[in-house]
């Protein structure tokens, strides 16, 4: 469980989630990155081109569309049925010593069009803690992932710098729904 700088933490938790019935098989979705290593791509989106970052710190993913791998066919399938084919899938890799910038999803598209929420699922032993911070951008929880876990990409979140290669799959859920209607969804149905 994770440390937030307030005292009700589970179900008026506006940060994160943690699923401990979403079950998932590490060692099959380590076979799986394993098998497809040879897929990883920089992650870049059209709209960050006019943006001003440093490009050095690059991250990588492998597009897992149509959920065509079991291990990932096998997560999909126990999500409610509104969101299941409506989300998507990806395997990130956030390579060791990769710094990444504090941010809410998709600041730059409108907010009908932004990621609001997505699940973490980690990989890789080194799971990188995730940080939430408030609009003045002062640290207000860190998450150290320890299983499955809906998060909330409308708050400000950074990760730590790993210190190896961090790999986790991300499933990106409906962005027609705000946090607190996917996570009433998620309490209800899984």
């Amino acid at each position: 469980m994770g440390t937030c700088l307030r005292k009700k933490l589970m179900d008026n938790n506006q940060y994160y989630l943690e699923l401990p019935s979403l079950y998932y098989n590490q060692e099959n979705l380590i076979d799986l990155v394993e098998g497809l290593k040879d897929q990883w791509t920089l992650y870049w989106l059209p709209e960050w081109e006019d943006l001003e970052f440093d490009r050095s710190q690059q991250n990588f993913d492998i597009s897992v569309e149509n959920h065509q791998y079991d291990p990932i066919k096998q997560i999909i399938q126990q999500l409610p049925e509104e969101i299941r084919d409506t989300c998507n899938c990806k395997l990130k890799k956030f390579p060791a010593n990769f710094v990444h910038s504090l941010h809410k999803d998709n600041e730059e598209l409108p907010i009908e069009k932004a990621r609001k929420s997505f699940i973490h699922i980690p990989i890789s032993k080194n799971a990188s803690a995730i940080n939430f911070y408030n609009d003045d951008k002062k640290l207000i929880c860190k998450l150290e992932y320890k299983m499955a876990t809906l998060v909330n990409t409308q708050i400000y979140h950074i990760i730590d710098t790993p210190s190896t290669d961090r790999i986790s799959l991300q499933i990106t859920l409906p962005p027609n729904y705000d946090w607190n209607q996917i996570k009433k969804i998620i309490q209800q149905r899984l």
